[in-house]
């Protein structure tokens, strides 16, 4: 007799059993009030191009109170790390040099070549985004595990704001506290946060009449989620913004005799990158000179070259050992925090990694392979994770980490996609942002940015 399969542990949300009337109800309201208010990305096909409102949950999705609070209390912590990370040239180069990713080493020539050069900028404006999973060690215990932590082009905390809103709307106007307690909704308010923090090294750059640069994609879909940054940046700090790609900045920015990088006329006080994360960006040689140039000049970049590379995964994977983390950092009490949320991580490099790299083969569903990348959608799993690591050189393994994989309680639930709803089997991935400015060791800011609790 075969054995039973044990059935998968489920949290039912609430929103599931309201009537279909109510649901639709909530359907049109959430449609018009993402629309109304510029929650909208940019859908492309091969004939047209259009907007639609961004996906989103209903309504919101359970998270543990004690578990999103042990998050929020990481958020000076990762910050911290960061900054302490930055000047330590022998750290990064020695986690880094001998990745065999040619993306990397591309951003470690620019590193080698301005910390060579010396640093022309000494002031750090850092927007950071640490992610987590819930891992399900059995129905009654859950720990927090931290996924990733983004250092460059932190994502959606405009549009993030606005759904929580959204959520607080459709919750009073249908009376639905019972079912879900304002008391209980995070306080978020990333989309004011992070322009606040951008306005403050703005005015430490020393020049009123300079200019933020937002380093944008050509073809941007989530240009709304950008463009409510430039607005409240403007209408709230008089800070103005102007978009341009790095192919532009190749093309028409100079560094002046005063070091100051210039545009179209204007002086940038700060390169804030919301592309650059991915060799898509770098499609040229072109794109690799603007990142050189924005790096050697005074502008404030967010991040700079240092901060970036220490979002990478390998740096991740170094970090999760005790014994390094403790030598990099003096204050035990964070050592502690932070080890809390690190999951198991292991090196790929070298011929030490072959044990690790047997059980991974033989246990594929116990682990993620992830590359040096941002961005999503890299990672590998299941049967293709066996499948690569059978494949795969010595070399090519270095340039990947292992992770235990994290297994959340799916959550039942409905979701909103183009005016549509769908009941889906969803896992929730909790983003907390950090706002940072530091200026060589001096720390000038160090405050929570805000919430981003994705449904997947």
């Amino acid at each position: 007799m075969s054995e039973k399969k044990e059935e998968q542990h489920t949290i039912d949300s609430p929103l599931r059993h309201y009537d279909e009337h109510l649901v639709d109800e909530l359907r049109l309201q959430a449609a018009d009030y993402l629309i109304g208010h510029g929650v909208v990305i940019i859908k492309r096909t091969k004939d047209d191009s259009r907007l639609i409102h961004a996906p989103a949950a209903l309504l919101p999705s359970p998270w543990p109170k004690k578990l999103y609070m042990q998050a929020w209390t990481l958020i000076k912590d990762f910050n911290l790390l960061v900054h302490i990370l930055n000047p330590n040239y022998e750290f990064i180069t020695k986690t880094l040099d001998d990745v065999p990713d040619e993306f990397t080493q591309n951003l470690l020539k620019i590193y080698h070549q301005v910390h060579k050069e010396g640093i022309a900028q000494p002031i750090m404006l850092g927007i950071h985004r640490s992610d987590y999973m819930l891992h399900a060690s059995s129905k009654t215990q859950e720990t927090l595990t931290q996924v990733e932590l983004n250092t460059i082009s932190s994502s959606l905390p405009s549009l993030s704001t606005f759904i929580s809103h959204l959520h607080k709307y459709l919750i009073t106007k249908y009376n639905l506290v019972q079912d879900y307690p304002l008391e209980a909704l995070p306080f978020n308010e990333s989309q004011f946060n992070i322009p606040k923090a951008i306005s403050t090294a703005h005015s430490l750059y020393g020049n009123p009449s300079a200019v933020v640069m937002m380093i944008v994609q050509a073809g941007e879909r989530n240009v709304w989620d950008q463009r409510w940054i430039e607005y409240n940046l403007w209408e709230k700090h008089g800070v103005n913004v102007i978009r341009r790609t790095l192919g532009d900045v190749e093309e028409r920015g100079t560094i002046n005799d005063k070091g100051a990088l210039v545009i179209d006329g204007k002086e940038i006080s700060i390169a804030y990158y919301r592309a650059g994360y991915t060799p898509d960006d770098y499609p040229s040689d072109k794109e690799w000179a603007a990142r050189l140039k924005i790096e050697k000049s005074k502008a404030i970049k967010c991040p700079s070259i240092s901060y970036h590379l220490l979002g990478c995964k390998k740096v991740q994977q170094v970090l999760a050992d005790e014994s390094v983390l403790s030598s990099l950092i003096q204050d035990k009490d964070m050592v502690k925090r932070l080890l809390a949320c690190f999951t198991g991580l292991y090196s790929m490099s070298g011929p030490e990694a072959k044990p690790m790299v047997d059980k991974a083969i033989l246990n594929y569903k116990d682990y993620v392979l992830k590359p040096q990348r941002e961005g999503g959608g890299n990672n590998i799993y299941n049967e293709d994770l066996k499948e690569a690591l059978q494949k795969m050189t010595e070399k090519e393994r270095g340039a990947y980490i292992l992770m235990d994989r994290i297994t959340p309680v799916p959550v039942h639930t409905k979701a909103i996609k183009e005016g549509q709803v769908a009941e889906v089997l969803a896992v929730s991935e909790l983003g907390l942002y950090g706002c940072f400015i530091g200026d060589g060791d001096k720390v000038v800011m160090n405050e929570e940015g805000g919430v981003l609790l994705r449904t997947k």
